[in-house]
């Protein structure tokens, strides 16, 4: 895998918290573009310049070597981005390839479902968005994309670090009954179709950092793995991971990508309050349909079909 040159530098500079020599209008060129993505670089002497947080940084070098299959090819990485899902939006509009990735150390509007924010230390989560082309499909297909997507990344995580990550309906990870992690699937139906797969991973929050913001319910993978991965490595899995669904989506292997999600539904067999467009509802869950929809048995017995909602444990 070939970085770009903003890239590489950075590469060079996580590699060397000393300092590394700029020299060259190309590679001045590469150091204007790192801080205006915010990275912070400090000069040391003459031609050299270090980055103030090298030992803590995500290496795109490291990531490059971890890095197997078709997607991910092209990495751009931010020190502190607005939305990383906005960047890959635009750059599908403008014409970007499948597979492209844009990573951020820290969001200033990250986004979960329903508008909410994701929040995550910088350096401590690994916050993403993935660019995928899907050719034109049904909305039954395209309804299902963003479960694909959260399973792929669930696949990687229960692989990757041993823990035992679950899905939560629609596209919520959960680890020990908290919120581990989160994926959000902003797709354009066009004739130049694309979906900007935005991820955030909890990677080493602190405990504190949860309670500061009242988020009782979260947590991250150092809580609850011994020996954690590096980011660089657990991006990489879940690129690979993400590739295996997708081909199974296009190939509408349907069937078989739903029973892989039943079996890690942390939700079935368990009583629900759902807040729906269309108002409160409390049932048990029974599980999803073949075609996404969150299923539910209401106190009188009947089977209801939730297609959007926030759904919350009693």
């Amino acid at each position: 895998m070939r970085l770009d040159p903003p890239e590489e530098l950075l590469a060079r500079l996580v590699d060397a918290p000393a300092g590394v020599a700029i020299v060259g209008d190309d590679v001045a060129q590469a150091r204007s573009t790192l801080e205006a993505r915010g990275h912070l670089l400090h000069h040391v002497e003459a031609d050299r310049w270090r980055l103030a947080c090298a030992g803590v940084h995500f290496s795109p070098r490291r990531y490059a070597a971890a890095r197997r299959g078709r997607l991910g090819h092209h990495l751009e990485v931010w020190e502190c981005i607005d939305s990383t899902n906005l960047r890959a939006r635009q750059a599908g509009a403008a014409g970007a390839p499948e597979g492209s990735v844009w990573l951020a150390e820290e969001q200033s509007a990250g986004r979960g479902r329903q508008g909410r924010t994701w929040i995550c230390p910088v350096h401590a989560g690994l916050l993403f968005s993935l660019l995928l082309r899907p050719p034109r499909t049904s909305q039954a297909a395209r309804q299902l994309l963003p479960l694909v997507a959260a399973l792929a990344v669930c696949d990687a995580l229960r692989d990757t670090t041993g823990a035992d990550v679950r899905l939560k309906w629609p596209n919520d990870l959960w680890l020990e009954e908290r919120k581990l992690a989160g994926v959000l699937v902003e797709a354009r139906a066009t004739q130049d179709a694309f979906a900007a797969v935005g991820c955030g991973v909890n990677c080493d929050v602190a405990p504190e950092v949860f309670r500061a913001h009242a988020l009782r319910n979260a947590i991250s993978l150092r809580q609850s793995v011994q020996e954690l991965p590096a980011r660089e490595q657990i991006l990489a899995d879940i690129l690979a991971a993400v590739e295996r669904r997708y081909a199974q989506w296009l190939e509408e292997r349907t069937e078989e990508l739903v029973q892989a999600w039943r079996s890690l539904d942390v939700l079935v067999g368990r009583d629900v309050r759902v807040d729906a467009p269309e108002g409160e509802l409390r049932a048990r869950a029974i599980g999803i349909a073949d075609s996404g929809e969150l299923l539910l048995r209401t106190a009188t017995g009947a089977t209801r079909r939730v297609v959007a909602g926030e759904v919350h444990l009693l």
